[in-house]
């Protein structure tokens, strides 16, 4: 029975408090547990303490000057672990502190999140092997950063509130595979985006395109190869937006003087904030009574668009696919 409130306690100057100095063999070096938290490590010049802890439930909590938690590879060697803080002693810090860190060098994220892909799901993938490796296997043999696995949900998920976290953004309907509403439609994606103020997704390049869109990779056949079965995919979708005005599509053969004057008079609903190369896809939902817009020029007017102009895409003639 221990004599005070703490079991172990290191007191006074030390290098190290606890060490398992041998190699082994051995298990566990060392395996704790407790109600409130299982492992609390802190590296700071000035620690809080072990009970200054305010969660509840937790396995291992870590806090640190510069990284709360820091997971590397073991075949990397010492010298080459990248120390992404400064030198100590640190009065300030040079850097912002990180939370969780992971770094490996290769062949592997350096920081894997799975969800809901258990041993059972892992056993059952071995009978699905492609060159003795199943999809899990290729999945987390991928030089990334970070990488999110999940059975059912997206792989990824990002949520930008921009300052604004009391906006109502209906995320179990769009995030939660509840949109769009129609039958055979799945939403849930290897990497899902929303933003309250700006964009749900961003992609910028230094030097070739902001985006990149391969779809229906079962269909999709290198040249040279022979052509999988099975129709093409489109690569992209705009979900419309459902306007009471819209245009019609012409007839075939409808000569192209006679289509231009007649769509300048354009839906009066049509967006103000339109920014030039703003794509919109408007639709009454009703057969094929659809447009595309291109937003080809916009005035600012400080942080807000003052005026833009839209021009219709012209459309060729419908093609019905049974």
């Amino acid at each position: 029975m221990a004599s005070y409130d703490s079991s172990f306690n290191a007191q006074g100057p030390t290098v190290v408090a606890f060490e398992c100095v041998d190699l082994g063999p051995r298990g566990f070096g060392a395996g704790v547990n407790g109600s409130q938290v299982g492992v609390h490590g802190e590296g700071m010049a000035h620690p809080l303490g072990s009970r200054a802890v305010n969660v509840q439930g937790t396995g291992v909590h870590g806090r640190g000057d510069f990284h709360g938690v820091y997971g590397i590879d073991g075949s990397i060697a010492q010298a080459q672990e990248p120390n992404l803080g400064n030198d100590l002693p640190i009065s300030p810090p040079a850097h912002a502190p990180i939370g969780v860190v992971g770094v490996t060098q290769g062949k592997s994220p350096a920081v894997l999140g799975d969800n809901h892909i258990l041993q059972d799901e892992i056993a059952a993938m071995d009978k699905h092997k492609v060159g003795g490796l199943t999809n899990l296997d290729n999945a987390r043999a991928l030089d990334v950063g970070v990488e999110g696995v999940s059975k059912d949900g997206h792989g990824v998920f990002g949520l930008a509130f921009t300052g604004d976290l009391t906006a109502e953004l209906q995320i179990p309907s769009f995030l939660g595979g509840g949109l769009p509403a129609e039958p055979g439609t799945v939403t849930t994606s290897g990497v899902a985006g929303m933003g309250v103020k700006g964009p749900g997704l961003l992609g910028v390049s230094h030097e070739d395109r902001g985006g990149f869109f391969i779809s229906g990779t079962s269909a999709y056949g290198v040249p040279g190869t022979p052509q999988p079965e099975g129709p093409p995919v489109a690569q992209i979708r705009l979900y419309p937006h459902y306007m009471a005005a819209t245009q019609t599509p012409v007839s075939p053969g409808t000569p192209l003087n006679t289509v231009i004057p007649s769509i300048t008079t354009s839906p009066a609903n049509l967006p103000k904030n339109g920014r030039q190369g703003d794509l919109l896809f408007t639709g009454t939902g009703q057969g094929t009574n659809c447009t595309l817009w291109l937003c080809v020029a916009d005035v600012q007017d400080g942080t807000a668009t003052a005026s833009c102009s839209w021009a219709q895409v012209l459309l060729g003639p419908v093609v019905t696919v049974k």
